[in-house]
This record gives C-alpha cells, structure tokens and sequence, in this order.
C-alpha cells in the first residue's frame, strides 16, 4: 500500500554501493543523490519549473520582444500572476506545523483556481503604498518583480529544504499521476 500521508521518511537508509551493514548518513548529498537513483521528477516540479522559467523569462524581458503584444501580456500575466499565486497555494498545501499535520489537500485543479486570487492578492500588497505614497508605474513594477520573486526563492527553498529532509510532498504527486 505505500506509507500514510503525513509521514516522513528516515534519511538514515542504505546507500547504494555501501558495505553491507553500513548506514548512510543524513546529510544532505547523500539524500539526494538517493532521491535521484528512486525515481524521476515528478509532474508537480516540471510543472512548478515550467511556472518559475516563465516568470524568470518574462522579467527578463524576453516575450515583450519577440511575442505580438496580445501574447506578451499573457505572459506577463501568467508569470506575475499565476506562478506567485500558484507557488504560494503550493507551500500553504505542503507547509507542517509543529505537530507535524500537512496542510489542506489540494489537487492540480484546487490550486489553479486558487492561483489567481492569491497572485492578486500578492500584486495588491504593493499597489497599497503605490497610491498612498504616489509611486510611479516604473516603482510600481519593481516592487510586484520583488515581491513575486521573493514568493518564487521561499518556495525553491521550502522545496529544497523538503527533498533534503526527505519529507517531499510531492512524492505521492497529488493530482498528477500517471497511470
């Protein structure tokens, strides 16, 4: 049946090529050098990958000189709204407290559709001082970059430092299985 939800898995396990007997330790190289012999990544991480590229490509500029101008605000819209918003549903969905208790369970369709009240949400906390302060779109813009790139760095971290620990919640891969 596979481990309960919830659980996190011991990253003190037999290494591949260790003597018999021998315990890894629980550093972090081994643990991720044995996370990449167990399987490939799953669909959730291209697909957060996928939403982080887009988001880095659109700052950089790169739609607004070759895409028509339609396509270009799509993208500027999926990157500085969808990918924040969708991030921030992902670390509330992973994120444990002290006891240990997962988050809500969200499947793919869940966290796109929180997605974009969150990645709203996200743009307004920086359009509050714009008015009060009389920022100028150029300000304005900086300031959404950061914020959205702050949401993007918190949640490779908060990644990172689960695939370390061996505790991924996208080892069960919620939403996107293939059969």
């Amino acid at each position: 049946m596979g481990k309960p939800r919830g659980t996190s898995v011991n990253l003190r396990r037999r290494l591949p090529g260790s003597p018999a007997g021998r315990i890894g330790t629980t550093s972090a190289a081994p643990a991720l050098a044995a996370r990449s012999a167990q399987a490939p990544l799953p669909w959730h991480l291209i697909f957060c990958a996928g939403l982080i590229a887009l988001w880095a490509l659109t700052l950089a500029g790169l739609p607004a000189g070759w895409l028509p101008l339609h396509a270009a605000s799509w993208t500027a819209f999926l990157a500085l709204v969808i990918a924040p918003g969708y991030l921030l549903t992902d670390l509330a969905a992973t994120v444990r407290g002290r006891g240990k208790r997962r988050g809500p369970d969200l499947d793919v369709v869940e966290r796109l559709a929180l997605s974009l009240p969150l990645g709203v949400a996200l743009l307004a906390l920086p359009g509050i001082p714009a008015l009060l302060l009389h920022w100028t779109v150029d300000q304005l813009a900086v300031a959404w970059a950061a914020l959205s790139g702050a949401v993007v760095v918190v949640w490779m971290g908060h990644a990172l430092l689960q695939l370390v620990r061996g505790e991924a919640p996208w080892e069960d891969e919620v939403g996107w299985r293939r059969e």
